[in-house]
């Protein structure tokens, strides 16, 4: 018996031909109904321990990573 959950059987909304990442099938689990926890695991098994420790010790900053978010739009300040 696998653990591994089956993928949707669905890629609405990708480009064919084009690969779905593997967190890309758990959320489409997710969204179908499975397990939200059984998919972590699932998800983070996959991953290298690399990967794994990346996510511990968060590589980027919220902010640096968001540069979007330090955009000021002047035009609209001083429309206020």
């Amino acid at each position: 018996m696998s653990l591994r959950p089956k993928p949707p059987a669905s890629s609405a909304g990708m480009q064919p031909g084009t690969p779905r990442s593997a967190h890309a099938d758990a959320r489409a689990r997710v969204r179908a109904g499975a397990d939200p926890g059984v998919a972590a695991r699932t998800l983070v098994a996959q991953m290298t321990l690399e990967e794994q420790l990346g996510c511990l010790d968060g590589d980027t900053e919220f902010w640096a990573g968001d540069p979007a978010s330090l955009v000021v739009d002047v035009e609209a300040m001083a429309a206020r």
